[in-house]
């Protein structure tokens, strides 16, 4: 890893880390400081993504640290940012799956649909309820927190009835139904 000195366009002083050809760090180590770094995969695919880091001094110096380190282990990525972004990538992939419902969450915003409630903590409420018939249709599920779900809905105090997500229709026992159309 070689560090250069530069500026930025307030004059502040920053270190960019440029990956070496054989992955060693070239001169003496950058003071802490403000830093820049840039990583990009080996194989392309992820471009190159250009990330200012301003830490406190104590941690910039840990930061050159690591950097050192990784260099020292002769790990493939070249960079110790270039490793921490792929690492954390891969990280992420392995999570891209949606869990059940998923598309019906995303659709609603991951919001309770209840006109009264705005909980991000959703479960799927089958609107025909399956033991009645219904589906698994988009059109049939409904993002709904535990409360409303489960005491309002189920408990027989709160109705939801027509077409998700445009064409519910809301009736709360004792009151007038409410509806939300596209």
């Amino acid at each position: 890893m070689v560090f250069e000195q530069t500026t930025d366009d307030s004059d502040v002083p920053v270190f960019t880390g440029l990956p070496d050809t054989d992955a060693t760090v070239a001169g003496a180590q950058p003071e802490p400081g403000p830093m820049s770094v840039s990583a990009s995969s080996d194989d392309g695919t992820l471009g190159t993504v250009p990330l200012r880091l301003t830490l406190p001094d104590d941690l910039a110096a840990f930061w050159c640290d690591l950097e050192v380190l990784h260099a020292d282990a002769d790990f493939p990525m070249g960079t110790f940012i270039a490793f921490l972004v792929a690492s954390t990538l891969d990280t992420w992939r392995g999570m891209s799956k949606l869990p059940a419902y998923g598309d019906i969450y995303l659709r609603d915003r991951f919001r309770c649909q209840s006109p009264a409630c705005t909980s991000r903590h959703v479960t799927p409420h089958h609107i025909v309820f399956r033991s009645r018939g219904g589906g698994d249709e988009p059109s049939n599920l409904v993002s709904l927190c535990d409360r409303c779900h489960l005491s309002l809905v189920h408990g027989g105090h709160l109705t939801v009835t027509g077409l998700a997500p445009h064409a519910l229709e809301w009736s709360a026992r004792g009151f007038r139904a409410y509806s939300i159309a596209a």
